[in-house]
This record gives structure tokens, sequence and C-alpha cells, in this order.
């Protein structure tokens, strides 16, 4: 068994500012076919961290991978082999999707396509650990 900590800190006029106060919406994780992930639309805490405890090989690191894509495109970073490193073999049409949403707004979102080998990212002023 493996850990996932996931951490997401939205930056706000230039400073990291930790998502803190009460009644907080929470996280929201969706993917499909990412890796042995073929479909997660999963609500975590309403904290800033969130652990992901699973078994080895149910998809913590090809989520891990999708997030420091994110983190990549939000540097300027070339993240143009992000469809062929994360779209599972099983998906039928090529193609896959990562989200990361915070009370209904994507933080980040990634619409893989391995056949034309391309992918479309977006994501707004956050920094994903």
């Amino acid at each position: 068994m493996t850990i996932l900590l996931l951490c997401v800190l939205r930056k706000l006029n230039g400073l990291g500012i930790a998502m803190s106060g009460t009644n907080k919406p929470k996280l929201r994780v969706s993917a499909r076919y990412l890796g042995p992930v073929f479909s997660l639309d999963q609500e975590l805490s309403d904290r800033e961290q969130n652990l992901i405890f699973a078994r080895n090989g149910t998809g913590k690191s090809f989520l891990s991978r999708a997030l420091r894509y994110l983190d990549q495109n939000g540097q300027l970073e070339n993240i143009e082999n992000a469809s062929k490193n994360l779209v599972s073999d099983e998906s039928t049409d090529g193609k896959g999707k990562f989200t990361i949403s915070h009370g209904g707004i994507a933080l980040g979102e990634l619409s893989l396509d391995q056949h034309s080998n391309t992918v479309t990212a977006s994501a707004s002023d956050t920094v994903f650990h």
C-alpha cells in the first residue's frame, strides 16, 4: 500500500494563500482513462491537503503525473508527451481526461488524445504538488 499526498495551493495577488476557513467547498478529482484509472469522479476533503491511500497499481502515480503536467504547463514547460505517458492503453478512442476542481470551479484540466499526440491543458493560478 502506498500513499499520494495531494496538496493544492491557490495564488492570490502573487502570494501563496492556502485554502482555509469554515464551510469550504471540497476538492474533486475526475479522471477518465488515465493509466489504470478508467473512470474516477471523487470528492475529497475540504482541507488543503488530502491523503489518498490505495493498493499498488491502482493509479496514484498517474494522478500525481497529471498534477505534475498541470504544474509544468503553468510554468510554460513542454508537456507534449503527456498523452503518450498518461492515456490508458484500454481507452477505445485513445482519449483521456483529468480534472481537479474546487467548489465546482476547475482548477486544472488536461484533455489528452493519444492518437494525435495532443494535449490541451488549462489551469487557474494554482500550484499543484
